[in-house]
């Protein structure tokens, strides 16, 4: 705050010098804000207990989609979603995966394209689930995928991408704080569910979440 106030009132007192690193501490202050804000959303999620209850995947799509509509227009992102499941758990949570996987999806796309981003589901046989999840036989499970035709990553860093911190992508050309994926592993681990991945650079990402009905 104090920064901008600088800058709205002295800034033509300035030297370039002085605006250059006025400008790289309101950077700074951004990102340590975005920062703190997911690290106090990561914790609430760990302490969050609240009783599941029966969610409509559709609509907490269209809420979100709703919620990232200045997003959505200014990178003239195309969306295609498909009919999605009802389940069982936190509404809140859920949303807040779906928030951080769309949002990736969008902003890891080609300079230059427009995003694409596909939202699709399945119900899965045991003999497809992943061997994590075998245990829980006496549960039926869907897997809700999110693909996207972007920039995507080494599949040699997968596990490395559901880690606190950790970014693939340079903060210069993208930001975020190397949170949001470990929050979307917390939800569903939290629901008794698998989050995994399929990319190649430069040909997309998929993320495949499977949730128990």
């Amino acid at each position: 705050s104090f920064s901008s106030l600088l800058l709205s009132r002295y800034a033509v007192e300035m030297t370039s010098d002085g605006l250059g690193l006025l400008t790289r501490i309101q950077a700074a202050a951004d990102r340590m804000s975005g920062l703190v804000k997911d690290l106090l959303m990561y914790s609430q999620l760990t302490s969050d207990e609240s009783v599941s209850v029966s969610v409509d995947l559709n609509e907490l799509v269209a809420q979100v989609l709703s919620d990232m509509e200045i997003v959505i227009d200014e990178t003239h992102a195309q969306i295609q979603v498909e009919e999605l499941p009802v389940i069982t758990g936190n509404e809140r949570q859920l949303t807040q995966l779906l928030q951080n996987l769309i949002s990736n999806a969008i902003k890891f796309h080609r300079t230059g394209e427009v995003p694409l981003v596909y939202i699709s589901s399945e119900r899965v046989t045991r003999e497809e689930l992943p061997m994590m999840l075998e245990p829980h036989t006496d549960r039926t499970y869907v897997c809700v995928k999110i693909r996207d035709e972007g920039i995507g990553f080494e599949e040699k860093y997968l596990d490395r991408i559901f880690q606190m911190f950790q970014r693939l992508h340079d903060k210069q050309n993208f930001s975020g704080t190397g949170v949001g994926l470990a929050l979307c592993k917390k939800v569903v681990d939290k629901h008794q569910g698998y989050i995994t991945a399929q990319s190649s650079p430069e040909k997309g990402t998929l993320f495949l979440v499977y949730l128990p009905e």
